[in-house]
């Protein structure tokens, strides 16, 4: 077996969240009387709420992610596991894959929004942004799943949907996917591309 641990990250990969995150924002920055479109905040996506302002280019207070965090429960109903996720995650467990989860969200984040999904019965380990110093782009996050999990580079693959999963999983010397499936054509240096869940099994 080439790789015992499938990790993937969350938004946009393996829960579509796209459109809740991109209300959120632009619902939170009108707050502080910043204006965008949800085109404009695709280019944040992804990112953790100091890299997104700091990209964004506007200073934030301190209540501002508390309150970004507070806003979210008016979008999180659009929130949906892809099509074929729980197929796939089910087909990996029963084949003794280990799975786990790298994402920038907080636990604070996680626990609030996520709980419905049950996630913790399909994965072993979750690793989130305040897991961790630095975050994606930076292979740390990784490092810390690989310290968690006592696995080596060679056993794992990372999926992901944007080029700061794929640019992690390279730094990390890890293999890396593109979860396509979400329709998202961006470009990165991935070793893989899946264009829909079930061809992860592909590179068993």
């Amino acid at each position: 077996m080439k790789f015992k641990n499938f990790v993937f990250d969350l938004d946009g990969t393996l829960i579509d969240t796209e459109l809740s995150c991109l209300k959120n924002w632009q619902f939170t920055l009108e707050q502080i009387g910043k204006k965008y479109s949800l085109e404009h905040l695709k280019g944040i996506m992804g990112l953790p709420i100091p890299e997104a302002t700091k990209k964004l280019d506007i200073k934030i207070g301190e209540s501002f992610e508390a309150d970004w965090i507070k806003n979210y429960s008016r979008f999180s109903k659009d929130m949906n596991f892809f099509d074929g996720i729980k197929e796939m995650l089910a087909g990996l467990k029963e084949k003794g894959i280990n799975l786990g989860i790298v994402t920038s969200r907080k636990k604070e984040e996680y626990t609030n929004f996520f709980k419905d999904f049950s996630l913790e019965k399909m994965f072993s380990t979750i690793v989130c942004a305040d897991d961790t110093v630095k975050h994606k782009p930076n292979p740390e996050p990784l490092f810390k799943y690989m310290e968690l999990t006592k696995s080596k580079p060679q056993e794992c693959i990372y999926i992901g949907d944007m080029p700061t999963d794929i640019a992690c999983a390279r730094a990390a010397k890890v293999k890396s996917g593109i979860a396509a499936w979400n329709g998202n054509k961006i470009k990165a240096p991935a070793t893989y591309t899946f264009k829909r869940p079930m061809d992860v099994f592909k590179v068993l």
